[in-house]
């Protein structure tokens, strides 16, 4: 079935929706506009957030950060949320660390609620007697011991 598009009422009718349509489109324009002056402001173009929302660090260095601010700490130790404010993480993955990895690292404690220490334990190399000949020393604790 073919409608008559030339009858004066279906015209009107179009004629109406295509105003509405333009006022609409002028609307969204202005909004748009003004969503990007917002945005492109000198007050804001500048600022960063608080915390960045992920720092890329290579494999290990989070362990070596989270630790060598730890020993900085001495036996006070630092809490998840000064860890995260001075590396620039959020404390969730710090959070996460500590359940982690950081159960498998010798040394580090739990001394509080989301509070940490790290007490490293000396190496087994750095224990040699001196009483023992020099040409002793350069042998590594892994070395087999003969019977």
């Amino acid at each position: 079935m073919q409608s008559n598009i030339y009858d004066p009422a279906i015209l009107q009718n179009l004629l109406k929706l295509a105003k509405k349509r333009e006022g609409i489109m002028k609307a969204l324009q202005q909004i748009e506009s003004e969503i990007a002056e917002l945005v492109h402001t000198k007050s804001y173009a500048g600022e960063r957030l608080p915390l960045s929302l992920g720092r890329m660090m290579g494999r290990g260095m989070l362990k070596q950060e989270i630790l060598s601010n730890l020993m900085q700490a001495g036996e006070k130790g630092m809490s998840v949320r000064e860890l995260s404010a001075k590396l620039g993480m959020r404390s969730q993955n710090i959070h996460v660390w500590f359940s982690s990895t950081g159960k498998k690292v010798p040394g580090l404690l739990k001394i509080g609620e989301g509070r940490y220490c790290y007490q490293p334990k000396a190496s087994p190399m750095a224990q040699v007697p001196t009483g023992l000949p020099q040409e002793w020393h350069h042998f590594s604790t892994s070395a087999r011991v003969l019977s």
